[in-house]
C-alpha cells in the first residue's frame, strides 16, 4: 500500500537531493559527500532516488510542451522555474520547483506573484487547493500551495508544462487572503493529524520557495536605482523601495524618512528559515548600503537577542547582530521604540562594539504597551566600510 510517508520521501528527494549532473560533477564533490552524510536516500541508493527525480522530470516535459504556450508568461500557467537557478544550500541540492504564476507584480520590474505547486493528492492538507481535473491543462492532478505564494521575476521562469483556468487562479488567490476558505470546485483535503507526514511535507515546501523567492529578492534590489536617500522625499523613497520589493509593507503610512525605514516590515521570503537557536529571541533590523551617498541595498538582518530590562524610568535591550561587516561605526545605528498603533517612534541610544558585533540600546523611559525595539544601520562604502 502507497502511504503518505513513501509520498514524503519521494517529495523529500526530488526537492533537495541533486540530480545525476550535479551529483556526478567534480566541482560538487565537497558538497556531494557533505549532503551524503545527513541523507539517507543518497546514503543506502534508495529506490524512490534519482531514478523517479529524472522520469518524474521527464514525464512533465513531455506531458504539454507546445510553441504557443512558451511566450508570454501569463497567470494561469504553470511553469518550471529554469533548471540552472538549482542550487546548494545547507548541504542540500534544491532543486527548482514548478510554480503556477498568479498575477504581475509591475511590468517595470518584470515581476510575478507565484504559487507552488505540486502533484501527489497525497500530500495535500488543509490550505492546498486541488482544482477539478477539467480546469487543468497538461497534469491529471496537482494541488495548490496557497500558503506558500511568493515573487519571482520573469526570467527566473523557464518551460511552461501546464495551465489552469482563470477561475482556479481567482480561488487560490481567494484563499491566500483567507485561510479558512475553499471554494465549491475544489475537493477537501483530509485534516492534519499530529506527526502527519504533510507537516514535514510543508517544511520542505517553505524551505524550497524561501531558496528561489530570497534569490529574485536579491536579484530586484541589485536593481535599486541609486539615490541619494537624504534628497529622497518620502513618497519618492516607499515608491522606489516597493518597485523593487513589491510585496514590502510599512507598520503605518510614513510621513518621515525615519518612520519609512523604522517601520518598513520586509516580506517573509526575504528571510531565511531556520531552527531557533536555544531560547535566543531574534528580531530583524533594516540595513542600507550606501555607495557615495547613494542608495545602493536595502535587506533585513538577523539581530539576536540576549537581555531585556524594563524599569520604570528605564528600558535597555542588548545582543548580537553577527552578518553586520567588520568596523562598522557606531555612527551607523539608530534605535527606535515603534508603536504601530499609535503610530510613533521614540528614539533611543545605541552603542555598538565591532569587534564582538554586540549592541546595547538604552531608551530614558520605561517600555510602554505594543512598542517593539526598531534598529536601522546605515553602511556608507564609501567611507572605508564596506560589507
Amino acid at each position: 500500500m502507497y502511504t503518505r510517508k513513501q509520498a514524503l520521501a519521494i517529495a523529500k528527494q526530488f526537492r533537495t537531493c541533486p540530480p545525476p549532473f550535479i551529483r556526478d560533477h567534480p566541482d560538487f564533490k565537497t558538497e556531494n559527500e557533505n549532503h551524503l552524510k545527513i541523507c539517507p536516500f543518497c546514503a543506502i541508493g534508495s529506490p524512490h532516488g534519482v531514478q523517479e527525480w529524472q522520469e518524474l522530470s521527464e514525464s512533465f516535459k513531455t506531458q504539454f510542451m507546445t510553441d504557443n504556450e512558451q511566450g508570454d508568461i501569463l497567470p494561469g500557467q504553470i511553469r518550471q522555474v529554469r533548471p540552472e537557478l538549482g542550487c546548494w544550500r545547507d548541504d542540500f541540492y534544491y532543486n527548482p520547483p514548478l510554480v503556477l504564476v498568479l498575477n504581475d507584480i509591475d511590468e517595470m520590474v518584470q515581476a510575478v506573484n507565484v504559487a507552488q505547486v505540486w502533484q501527489d493528492l497525497a500530500l495535500a492538507s488543509p490550505g492546498d487547493l486541488i482544482p477539478p481535473t477539467d480546469l487543468i491543462t497538461g497534469f491529471d492532478n496537482i494541488f495548490i500551495e496557497t500558503w506558500n505564494i511568493y515573487t519571482l521575476r520573469k526570467s527566473d521562469l523557464g518551460t511552461c508544462l501546464g495551465k489552469v483556468s482563470s477561475q482556479v487562479v481567482d480561488e487560490a488567490l481567494k484563499m491566500k487572503k483567507n485561510p479558512d476558505y475553499l471554494p465549491d470546485l475544489a475537493r477537501r483535503p483530509l485534516p492534519l493529524k499530529n506527526e502527519d507526514p504533510r507537516r514535514y511535507f510543508h517544511q520542505v515546501e517553505m524551505e524550497t520557495g524561501y531558496t528561489f523567492a530570497a534569490m529574485a529578492a536579491d536579484a530586484l534590489m541589485d536593481n535599486v536605482i541609486k539615490t541619494d536617500v537624504s534628497a529622497l522625499s518620502v513618497d519618492t523613497l516607499v515608491e522606489s523601495i516597493k518597485r523593487y520589493i513589491p510585496t514590502v509593507d510599512w507598520d503605518w503610512v510614513p510621513d518621515t524618512v525615519n518612520e519609512c525605514l523604522a517601520a518598513l516590515k520586509f516580506p517573509t521570503e526575504s528571510f531565511a528559515l531556520r531552527a531557533a537557536e536555544g531560547d535566543h529571541e531574534t528580531i530583524n533590523a533594516v540595513l542600507l548600503e550606501l555607495k557615495n551617498g547613494k542608495l545602493d541595498q536595502i535587506s533585513p538582518i538577523e539581530c539576536i537577542i540576549h537581555h531585556a530590562e524594563a524599569r520604570c524610568d528605564r528600558y535597555t535591550i542588548s545582543g548580537d547582530i553577527p552578518g553586520l561587516p567588520d568596523n562598522l561605526s557606531q555612527d551607523a545605528f539608530q534605535c527606535h521604540l515603534k508603536n504601530p498603533e499609535k503610530k510613533s517612534l521614540f528614539p533611543g541610544c545605541l552603542f555598538w562594539d565591532s569587534e564582538e558585533k554586540h549592541f546595547i540600546a538604552e531608551f530614558d523611559r520605561p517600555l510602554k504597551q505594543n512598542e517593539t525595539l526598531s534598529i536601522t544601520i546605515v553602511n556608507d562604502a564609501t567611507n572605508g566600510i564596506d560589507a
